[in-house]
């Protein structure tokens, strides 16, 4: 668990210093932050074997990272990635 917290930390630190010197209340600060956690973990999924592997293999797989907003109640999608999305990055990468 200590390895997991030191990775997220690192993962995260350009955005805790921004968090650290934000001149925001906090409550807007604390969101900002838990927007950079949802994205930072949304990179490590769209990583994961299955994932990668479930693109690979053409099949249809929408990843989403999403933050559920408590004052408008809703969900706040952040970031969206599926297979066709890949293949183009891909493309314009080769």
């Amino acid at each position: 668990m200590a390895r997991r917290m030191a990775h997220l930390r690192y993962s995260l630190e350009h955005n805790l210093q921004d968090y650290r010197q934000a001149e925001d209340d906090d409550a807007t600060r604390l969101n900002r932050l838990i927007d950079a956690h949802v994205v930072t973990q949304f990179t490590h999924l769209i990583a994961s074997e299955p994932v990668r592997r479930h693109w690979e293999q053409g099949k249809l797989l929408d990843v989403f990272g999403c933050v559920y907003d408590l004052q408008e109640g809703h969900l706040k999608e952040l970031v969206h990635q599926n297979a066709a999305e890949v293949g183009h990055e891909h493309q314009h990468s080769a």
